[in-house]
């Protein structure tokens, strides 16, 4: 039987799959462009047609069209290979290999658990009933978001699955958590928006609370797995690319509900963030390419449309940031009023979306308003353009645009032209770029989040210390030697990071301890409340008993942590 690698290189040409990421011009017999992977001025990157092979030579990458598709998509060769059937229009279906790869095994997982919350989700008439009554999304767009619902239920779908599959399988793409007692859902009674790669194949999902019972988290998404890390991945990125293209911006906003509703009016090239932040890089690990990755080579043109409260301001500050210091045009939304993206298109229509979008303001535009409204006097101002604005103008390239926004801001603050580019010539990007300290705090969105966080702290200082046998010891000591695997598992590939960093990471050493241990026992604390409430529900009345035990033991060692930081501090 033919490969669908060969059906596809019969039926595609590699300029055909090039030309829609790189604007191609003939050179002989190959064809030649600007490399998709750099800047550049002059085109380095060439494509053969004869041979089915491109290379560039600003960075030395180069293969065949399955190789290009996953370096622009940020996929392994089995999402390539998707990406490139469809654009056949091959199906994979009667291709069967007799062993599948590890990760083929965790795919298949989500994409069945994504049909059982699908099934449960037309099986229930109320949830139905608020998708299209309460948040205005039609039958077609529930659909095309396989938008599914987990039951209230603790066993729903790890009775459905556990025929299946390998429960080690079903935990490690973390449907489901393991207790004494056995195993439970981590979904339950809540919408399911699955979260999927470039090709479309579902990698996590996002749950929001149906009913709140006051105690659980209003979203809950999936832990990084082999599957999903939350820097590499953008809600809809699936569905948008091609429209990314076509329209050369990307609208990013927050939710869910957001991005369903604008592709519902037509609205095409949003993704969302849905909880995670944009990435201060284009690569993830592994080399992956993330979030910011992924768009940046679709279009440089960005516009962030985030909610209006103090959060999602700060959230679009952060990440306007970051995408102009990789080089990115950035825009900004204003929308007042307190209201979603969601909450207009639905109370007001398309057309009211569409002139939000008409009137976003470019970053530096978008601050310099901000400041000049909300200034105490002229003082305050000046101080404020200083410190918020002049550092976005440096991170831009082009003389001539750093010169119009120069002149903008004059314009708009009524500060003289001479008196800022004095302070830009006085100083160098790296005077501006804030100190980490001066940077706000970054708001985890769960105990996950701080706890791997604080993991890169510690292991920095593990390699900072040549694999310190005593740093191993105080990990192990922590989280066990299981803790100190997951841990190697998770940076093995990033050692390089640590070598070549400047930062010192054995800084403050003892205090990162503290801080790992609390947020270490925190995240145990927090999974021992969520069994004590499985136990309660099976009447296990010894099981909770002993879990309660345990949590005020656990809650003890955190309080004597807090403690003695405390006095150390004073």
């Amino acid at each position: 039987m033919t490969s669908p690698v060969d059906l596809i290189k019969e039926r595609l040409n590699i300029v055909d799959v090039v030309s829609a990421y790189v604007a191609l011009v003939p050179a002989g017999k190959n064809y030649k462009g600007k490399s998709p992977f750099k800047q550049e001025r002059t085109p380095s990157f060439y494509v053969s047609p004869d041979k089915g092979l491109y290379h560039c030579f600003s960075t030395g990458k180069g293969g065949d069209m399955f190789t290009f598709v996953q370096e622009m998509e940020g996929l392994d060769f089995r999402g390539a290979l998707k990406v490139l059937a469809d654009k056949a229009g091959i199906s994979l279906q009667n291709f069967n290999p007799k062993e599948k790869e590890e990760k083929d095994k965790l795919y298949e997982i989500m994409e069945e658990a994504t049909k059982f919350f699908q099934l449960k989700l037309k099986e229930s008439k109320e949830v139905t009933d608020y998708l299209v009554l309460n948040r205005g999304l039609i039958e077609k767009s529930i659909e095309e978001f396989r938008v599914g619902y987990a039951p209230a239920g603790w066993r729903n779908l790890y009775d459905y699955l556990k025929n299946k599959f390998q429960e080690k399988d079903l935990s490690l793409v973390g449907l489901i958590k393991k207790t004494e007692r056995g195993h439970y859902d981590t979904f339950r009674d809540r919408i399911m928006f699955p979260i999927c790669d470039s090709s479309g194949r579902t990698i996590a999902f996002s749950g929001r609370i149906f009913k709140d019972d006051g105690k659980s988290a209003k979203y809950v998404n999936s832990p990084d797995t082999p599957l999903f890390n939350k820097s590499d991945v953008l809600f809809g990125i699936d569905k948008a690319k091609n429209y990314i293209r076509k329209y050369n911006f990307t609208t990013i906003v927050e939710g869910q509900f957001d991005v369903a509703l604008l592709h519902q009016a037509g609205f095409k090239n949003t993704v969302g963030v849905s909880g995670t932040a944009l990435s201060d890089t284009t690569t993830g690990k592994n080399s992956s390419v993330n979030n910011l990755g992924v768009i940046k080579r679709l279009s440089n043109n960005l516009v962030l449309a985030f909610d209006s409260d103090s959060a999602g301001v700060n959230a679009a500050k952060r990440s306007a940031s970051i995408a102009m210091s990789l080089g990115m045009d950035v825009k900004i939304v204003d929308v007042l009023g307190g209201k979603d993206p969601a909450d207009i298109i639905k109370d007001f229509g398309k057309d009211a979306w569409s002139k939000i979008l008409k009137n976003a303001k470019h970053l530096i535009l978008f601050y310099t308003h901000k400041i000049k409204n909300s200034a105490k006097d002229e003082r305050d101002l000046g101080k404020r353009i200083k410190e918020e604005v002049l550092p976005e103008i440096v991170k831009i390239n082009s003389d001539i645009e750093r010169a119009y926004f120069i002149k903008e801001v004059s314009s708009i603050t009524g500060i003289k032209e001479d008196y800022i580019i004095s302070d830009l010539s006085k100083a160098t990007t790296a005077n501006f770029v804030p100190k980490k300290e001066a940077l706000p705090k970054k708001e985890f969105q769960n105990i996950e989040e701080k706890v791997s966080d604080i993991e890169k702290e510690i292991w920095g200082a593990y390699i900072a210390k040549d694999k310190d046998d005593k740093i191993k010891e105080k990990i192990v000591e922590v989280s066990g030697e299981g803790g100190f695997q997951i841990l190697l598992d998770k940076f093995k590939d990033r050692e390089s990071e640590f070598v070549f960093s400047e930062r010192d990471y054995t800084l403050g050493l003892e205090e990162t301890f503290d801080n790992y241990k609390r947020n270490y026992l925190q995240k145990k604390l927090l999974d021992i409340k969520e069994e004590l409430r499985f136990a309660d529900s099976e009447r296990d009345d010894e099981r909770a008993n002993k879990l309660l035990k345990e949590q005020q033991l656990l809650q003890k060692e955190i309080d004597q942590i807090n403690n003695s930081r405390y006095i150390k501090s004073n």
